[in-house]
């Protein structure tokens, strides 16, 4: 989530130093998630540079006559996790240097499922849903936003209309969808403190039409001593069945 709304949008200011080869980032354990955006957006690979996987041998020095420390969210964290001149500035550089799918440019008629797979709070009847959505006459898409599949990922949001999903970092990916996108974010409601602001925050930034769809996670569908623990509570819901009907009603008010 971090990564995706804050450190990708963030680099953008920079992108043509990163191009000329003039400047470097340093990212160490999203490389994974960060290289295939950059990429697209013409940063070679030779732009990263990263110490080797943890544990480390010992400790990674370098040394630069400038470096840049993105403190911009500081004052207002942890509510504020972002800049939305960084995410506008991030997506026209997207659409501008893409020659294949624009997923933020002209949206369509179709509904993307952003999976969780097999995650923490992952949906378990999530095929049943996409076979309710679709009857409301639009093709559904189940996508799992892995890194590796990023140019799926961008084909797929490029028909999006609207964006659906379970609470979690998956729902970031919404920064790639197409202007005006609607989304629908399924909040479980649980015993124990949930942050939850994240996303509905996000789809403010992007001028996206929003609403939460509140599901009742019950007893056996959760972990209670994860959920005791404030470190874990983000893991404590394993995964959870979603009321279909429901959700399908609250995508048809938004669609139609």
């Amino acid at each position: 989530y971090h990564l995706v709304v804050g450190a990708l949008p963030s680099i953008a200011p920079f992108l043509d130093r990163l191009r000329s080869g003039s400047m470097k980032v340093f990212l160490h354990a999203g490389k994974k998630v960060v290289s295939p955006v950059l990429s697209m957006l013409g940063v070679a690979n030779s732009a990263f540079f990263t110490p080797s996987d943890p544990p480390l041998s010992q400790p990674f020095h370098f040394c630069t006559p400038k470096m840049y420390f993105d403190l911009s969210t500081r004052p207002l964290y942890p509510r504020v996790e972002y800049v939305p001149e960084y995410l506008r500035g991030f997506r026209h550089a997207l659409q501008a240097s893409m020659t294949g799918p624009h997923p933020c440019g002209s949206r369509t008629d179709g509904i993307v499922i952003l999976s969780r797979g097999n995650g923490s709070r992952s949906i378990t009847n999530e095929a049943e849903l996409a076979t309710e959505l679709a009857t409301l006459g639009r093709p559904v898409t189940i996508l799992d936003p892995e890194p590796s599949r990023f140019a799926q990922l961008l084909e797929a949001l490029s028909h999006a209309e609207l964006v659906i999903g379970g609470h979690g970092a998956n729902m970031a990916n919404m920064i790639y969808a197409p202007e005006g996108t609607k989304v629908v974010e399924i909040v479980p409601q649980v015993i124990f403190p949930l942050e939850d602001y994240h996303f509905r925050d996000l789809a403010g930034a992007l001028n996206f039409t929003y609403a939460p769809v509140g599901q009742t996670v019950q007893a056996d569908e959760y972990n209670r001593s994860m959920a005791s623990d404030p470190m874990t509570m983000d893991k404590a819901v394993n995964s959870y069945a979603v009321d279909v009907k429901k959700i399908t009603a609250v995508v048809k008010s938004m669609l139609y």
